[in-house]
């Protein structure tokens, strides 16, 4: 798989984060970058591993903690995006209050992230599993210019009336969506919810659907990683 990549904790204004680069790293490049958030009731470690199988030179990954620690329910190094886990599809404006505070963390976190690294715009690919997978959509969908691609892992799409709303004009950004079959947390109907609700929108997403439950195994990792090469090309090593 190449060099080992190197982990390092970091912290930003608003969330902490790890970042994984290769051992080949040269910090006058500039790499492409791909930002992975973590399911509800995890935390920033919880996808770091997944990034050397994805590919183990090239990219920058980062990977930030959800705001919310979820102290009562599951422990110290459990945390939340928000609640969406429960939020269906309703557009209640408290929701949507909620979603745009979430949202505002993460505008913050990604300024200090790719100044960092001067990442530029177009040069990110924005994924999430499970409830990081809504927040792709509600954060990803509206920032084409930002994210050239989205990832959604085992997910579904929350207010899609509010993201319909906030889309651009052109909508030919990259969409890649996974889902099992035998999915118990997040039934299988939300991810094929999802890949229709984006065809609605006129977006032409990649939809792969598998005999698994809620989980990332190594099917999903190699249509990910080929998806995420073809999208965003590495930054070749000199």
């Amino acid at each position: 798989m190449g060099d080992k990549l190197e982990f390092i904790k970091q912290s930003a204004n608003s969330l902490d984060y790890i970042t994984a680069h290769p051992n080949t790293y040269n910090p006058a490049k500039h790499y492409p970058m791909i930002i992975l958030l973590h399911g509800y009731g995890s935390n920033m470690k919880d996808l770091a591993p997944l990034s050397g199988l994805i590919s183990s030179e090239g990219y920058i990954f980062v990977f930030p903690n959800a705001p919310n620690q979820l102290m009562n329910e599951f422990g110290p190094e459990a945390f939340s995006w928000s609640n969406f886990n429960t939020l269906g599809d309703t557009e209640n404006p408290e929701f949507i209050k909620d979603a745009e505070n979430t949202e505002f963390l993460l505008n913050n976190f990604l300024e200090e992230v790719t100044e960092k690294y001067k990442t530029p715009k177009g040069q990110i690919i924005l994924g999430g599993f499970s409830q990081g997978g809504m927040v792709t959509y509600l954060w990803g969908l509206k920032n084409p210019d930002v994210f050239c691609g989205l990832a959604s892992l085992s997910s579904k799409m929350i207010l899609p009336d509010y993201i319909e709303s906030n889309l651009p004009k052109k909508r030919s950004q990259k969409v890649f969506i996974s889902h099992g079959s035998n999915d118990t947390i997040v039934p299988l109907n939300d991810g094929v919810d999802a890949a229709e609700k984006l065809k609605t929108f006129g977006y032409e997403p990649d939809y792969h659907e598998y005999q698994i439950g809620h989980e990332i195994p190594n099917d999903v990792l190699y249509d990910l990683s080929n998806w995420v090469s073809n999208t965003l090309p590495p930054a070749k090593i000199s």
